[in-house]
């Protein structure tokens, strides 16, 4: 007699149901990508505001003359460099109207989030990248939130976010790889770029990563002593590498901060302080975060806002607690070096944040 559920059924059943759950993923992606398109283009005029104005006749401008960056231009924040502006003046070459070039730019710079976050996943796992990229990749396009929407709607910090995913898959590519000459070359040639447009990607990406490889280090001296990594080339090899990335983001802020600054026209951050630092400022932490994965305060308990704002709590919480876990495992040594998913959950929990600080 024959099993109704015998292995092979199983795993035949298990093959099917990932093909299909990649496929819902898949039309997920593709749904929001034109619902959001669909409605920046049906309410573009209620929409747009003076920076989208601007960042639109920056690039018009741009695609004009034939430039990259102008010394005609007053940048009100930091000097466009590896930014929107790459993406539109592009368009504007074969686009003269505004609102299709909006809306065709918004939909590329989705596209480039996504490419860059399966970067990331196939940096980590290569064998799982694309289950785990159909799972999870149109949560990038929800608006649930005001930041989200932001995000999604105005394009404008895509290529942070962007600039994050790639370089954290340069470093673990640099990492756990063996062809990792091309991988530091372009490392170094993102860093660069990335620090040429000023401090933010050095704020948020790279100085994050190089005290992570300082902690990194630390724990694989504690875990193998000084006589065993002494004599490992490998190791030292791409924690030099990585680090030279690093590195060269704070070349490029250095060449933005004294060369840059007096060709173009931009704020610049060198006169910035420190804030006065409180109980207060955690609490801000806390509440963007939840805000970003969608808290609407003032609502009541017992309503659909309510319910949502709910799983917003239960959704921060876990995210906090992986994070505390993967870090507590990280201390006591658990984690094996070659072992990505810990690498994972910090990072994820750490772009999460990123996101939540807009």
């Amino acid at each position: 007699m024959k099993y109704l559920f015998d292995k092979k059924n199983m795993t035949l059943s298990e093959e099917n149901n990932k093909k299909i759950l990649m496929i819902l993923g898949i039309a997920m992606i593709l749904l929001f990508l034109l619902v959001n398109a669909g409605v920046t283009w049906i309410n573009y005029f209620n929409f747009i505001d003076s920076d989208d104005a601007s960042e639109l006749i920056l690039s018009k401008m741009l695609a004009e003359n034939g430039e990259i960056m102008s010394s005609n231009w007053y940048y009100s924040t930091e000097i466009r460099v590896l930014n929107t502006q790459l993406v539109y003046m592009l368009l504007f070459h074969f686009f003269s109207d505004f609102r299709i070039v909006r809306v065709l730019g918004q939909i590329i710079l989705s596209i480039i989030l996504l490419v860059s976050y399966y970067f990331l996943l196939h940096s980590m796992e290569p064998g799982k990248a694309s289950r785990r990229f159909c799972a999870t990749a149109f949560f990038l396009l929800i608006p649930m939130s005001e930041a989200w929407t932001f995000l999604n709607m105005k394009s404008y910090y895509v290529p942070h976010i962007a600039i994050s995913f790639v370089a954290f898959g340069f470093a673990l590519r640099i990492r756990y790889q063996k062809k990792k000459t091309i991988n530091f070359v372009l490392g170094i040639l993102l860093g660069f770029a990335a620090g040429l447009g000023g401090i933010r990607s050095l704020q948020l990406t790279y100085i994050p990563l190089g005290i992570f490889l300082c902690l990194d280090l630390w724990k694989y001296l504690e875990y193998q002593g000084w006589k065993k990594i002494f004599f490992n080339k490998d190791f030292w090899i791409s924690w030099l590498e990585n680090m030279g990335c690093a590195a060269a983001s704070l070349a490029g802020f250095l060449v933005n901060t004294f060369i840059l600054s007096g060709m173009y026209n931009f704020k610049s951050y060198s006169d910035m302080k420190y804030r006065y630092f409180s109980a207060g400022s955690i609490f801000d932490v806390w509440n963007d975060l939840v805000e970003a994965v969608g808290y609407i305060a003032e609502t009541y308990i017992f309503s659909l806002d309510g319910i949502c704002n709910t799983l917003a709590l239960i959704l921060t919480g876990i995210m906090l607690m992986k994070c505390a876990i993967s870090i507590r495992k990280y201390k006591r040594k658990q984690i094996n070096y070659n072992n990505i998913n810990e690498y994972q959950k910090i990072g994820g929990g750490f772009v999460i944040y990123l996101l939540s600080r807009r």
